[in-house]
């Protein structure tokens, strides 16, 4: 399985730790991670982004602030179409929940606040091995309830 995290321009630089603890765990789990990071390194940003279809990545997960929120939209419309599972996480969505996933259909799925424990229980629900509702802070559109976005619990880290 193929894991993008992507890190998006903004005002304060700086290592995003997030992602990095994000991608150890993929890598744990059997997983292939990349993390593009266009904050520190906004050099070819639209080469970079274009390289990633052809990566077919199974999962891509865009890292939203208050301030990357608008250039997070407008690059999940851009990779809408391919492939990939398009999963949402980061300060923005863990203030909004289900409302974030609700006014923003682009997405598939949303995190809140840390999803260390829970990536490894997404890729297996995403593998068919568990179900939604057992992936702790995940946001979702429940299909046997015709869409309703649930929020599961949250488990401390």
């Amino acid at each position: 399985m193929k894991v993008v995290f992507i890190d998006l321009p903004g005002p304060v630089k700086g290592f995003n730790s997030g992602l990095a603890y994000l991608a150890a765990i993929a890598k744990q789990n059997q997983a292939t991670p990349l993390i593009i990071d266009l904050n520190n390194n906004p050099v070819k940003q639209q080469e970079r982004i274009n390289a990633l279809k052809t990566l077919r990545a199974d999962i891509i997960g865009i890292s939203l602030k208050s301030h990357t929120l608008k250039s997070g939209l407008e690059l999940a419309q851009q990779i809408a179409g391919w492939s990939a599972v398009l999963i949402a996480g980061g300060a923005e969505v863990t203030l909004e929940k289900e409302q974030f996933l609700r006014e923003n259909p682009v997405f598939h799925y949303a995190f809140t606040g840390e999803a260390e424990n829970s990536l490894p229980v997404f890729m297996k629900f995403l593998k068919g091995e568990t179900t939604p509702d057992r992936v702790g802070r995940l946001c979702y559109r429940a299909q046997e309830e015709a869409g309703k976005i649930k929020s599961n619990s949250v488990e401390l880290i």
